[in-house]
């Protein structure tokens, strides 16, 4: 998964002091920041931070902070120091976690799509906001067939369509094939064939559209949204 960077300068700044009155849950202050910069991992995040990734464990394992680093960070991202470092934020916010799917994982996602124990182990996405599905999965685009409507790299919302048969003419969809693998692709419904699927790309440079016929696919889902997750770069 694509994370955002940050490129910093070396700048004097009044050192800025921060009163602990109350106590201060570090493990969930940077669980909150990761979501705010729309990463995962502790990697991605001592990467944005230009910090060692042991270091994010020892504050985890001290519960103490680089304050003066998170606030400088915070600022120049404009997110709420209010929401990050309150309780009562994280408590009356909704946040939904759902099963991500990024490129590296998704050969192995067609073979092992229906087990539980491979699904655990699959990276989540926590979203503040709610879906109207509870079965809700992001899958991430690789390749440009799908541009401009698609970025590369984008992560699609998709809900799960239940009955193959009732895929919807011209949306766009995710499909799983055994046969073929992941497609994200715009679907059509062959005119003299209800039962075969029409797999078009938004790229008018792509021309080779897949026919698939509706037996072939083992799970598909509608997609409803995008999060395109590019590269912050502060301005100079």
């Amino acid at each position: 998964m694509k994370y955002n960077t940050i490129e910093t300068t070396k700048e004097s700044s009044p050192a800025i002091t921060l009163k602990r009155d109350c106590a201060v849950d570090v493990t969930l202050l940077l669980k909150k920041l990761k979501n705010h910069l729309g990463i995962q991992t502790n990697i991605e995040l001592s990467r944005v931070l230009d910090v060692k990734p042991n270091t994010i464990s020892t504050w985890k394992r001290r519960n103490s902070l680089d304050y003066e680093l998170i606030i400088s960070i915070c600022n120049m991202l404009d997110i709420d120091l209010n929401a990050l470092f309150s309780t009562a934020y994280t408590r009356n916010r909704s946040v939904q976690s759902i099963l991500a799917v990024p490129i590296e994982a998704q050969y192995q996602y067609v073979s092992n799509y229906h087990k539980e124990e491979f699904l655990d182990k699959m990276p989540k996405c926590s979203l503040p906001f709610s879906f109207s599905s509870p079965d809700t999965r992001a899958f991430q685009m690789a390749g440009i067939s799908m541009s401009p409507t698609l970025k590369e790299g984008a992560y699609v919302i998709g809900e799960k369509i239940s009955d193959r048969e009732k895929i919807e003419d011209n949306t766009i969809c995710v499909l799983i094939s055994k046969l073929r693998g992941i497609h994200i692709n715009r679907v059509t419904k062959d005119p003299n064939n209800p039962y075969i699927l029409n797999l078009l790309n938004d790229n008018e440079n792509f021309s080779n559209n897949i026919v698939m016929p509706i037996e072939e696919v083992a799970e598909a889902w509608g997609v409803t949204s995008t999060l395109a997750l590019d590269n912050i770069k502060r301005d100079h």
